[in-house]
């Protein structure tokens, strides 16, 4: 019964997650793949539960892909810090579902 217990609040931890912590970076480099996939490589890592890497992927169809490719554009143009708070995992990489609050924006200089 304790075993049982333990194992749906293992299971339920994950799904309470509000995403990772706000995180202030610099963008290394910015692309994309053949099909259309976005990648932001970043100096720092997000501690987003599952997939803590310093790296974001976004699906060539994500909700927020032309809005975060033109920030972290601007980002490396400019030399600023971005902050970046996620909210889900795609691909193994931080991401942007939508359903929980997240943001990447550049900071002030």
């Amino acid at each position: 019964m304790l075993a049982s217990a333990i194992l749906t609040l293992t299971l339920l931890i994950p799904a309470l997650s509000h995403g990772s912590s706000a995180v202030v970076a610099h963008v290394l480099t910015v692309g994309a793949y053949g099909n259309g996939n976005v990648y932001i490589a970043l100096d720092q890592t997000i501690d987003e539960p599952g997939c803590a890497i310093a790296y974001v992927e976004l699906p060539a169809n994500g909700p927020a892909v032309k809005a975060v490719l033109a920030t972290a554009t601007l980002a490396v143009a400019t030399g600023a810090t971005i902050t970046v708070k996620t909210d889900s995992c795609y691909n193994g990489s931080p991401s942007f579902s939508g359903a929980r609050p997240a943001w990447f924006v550049v900071n002030k200089h």
